[in-house]
C-alpha cells in the first residue's frame, strides 16, 4: 500500500529543490490509475520526454520503463463550448499500445486518454 500523503509522494519530491535540477529521476512503479496522477506533476513543455516505470497489476508483463513524450498542444472543446488548452503526451508502451493523454496547460489536470491495444480502442475521459 502506498502512502500518498507522505514525504515520498511525487508532488513532495518535485517540490523539494526542483529549481536546482535539470534531470528529475524517480525509481518507483506506477499502476494504470496512479500514472495518470504522476503525469499531472511532470514539468511539461513541448518536445520534453520523460521515462516512467509502469506496471499493470495482474499482468504477466513485468514492470518496465516507458518513454512519455510531450508531442505538443491541442485545444479541446467541452460540451458547454469552453475551450481547454492542453498538452498532448504520447507513449506506445514498448510498441504494444500507442496511447495519447491530454492534460490542461493550466493546472495540468487530466482530461482524456485515447489508446489502442490490438483491435481494442481504449478511452478514458474526465467528466465535466
Amino acid at each position: 500500500i502506498t502512502d500518498f500523503s507522505g514525504p515520498d509522494h511525487p508532488e513532495r519530491l518535485l517540490e523539494r529543490n526542483m529549481h536546482d535540477f535539470n534531470v528529475l529521476t524517480f525509481v518507483f512503479h506506477t499502476t494504470a490509475v496512479a500514472h495518470l496522477v504522476v503525469q499531472m506533476v511532470l514539468p511539461m513543455s513541448e518536445g520534453k520526454t520523460f521515462v516512467m516505470n509502469f506496471y499493470h497489476p495482474g499482468s504477466p508483463t513485468h514492470p518496465a520503463f516507458y518513454n512519455l513524450k510531450v508531442e505538443g498542444s491541442d485545444k479541446l472543446t467541452l460540451p458547454n463550448g469552453e475551450k481547454l488548452d492542453c498538452w498532448v503526451i504520447f507513449t506506445d508502451y514498448g510498441g504494444t499500445q500507442p496511447t495519447r493523454f491530454w492534460y490542461t496547460k493550466k493546472g495540468q489536470n487530466f482530461v482524456k486518454m485515447e489508446g489502442q491495444y490490438n483491435q481494442v480502442k481504449i478511452y478514458k475521459t474526465r467528466l465535466y
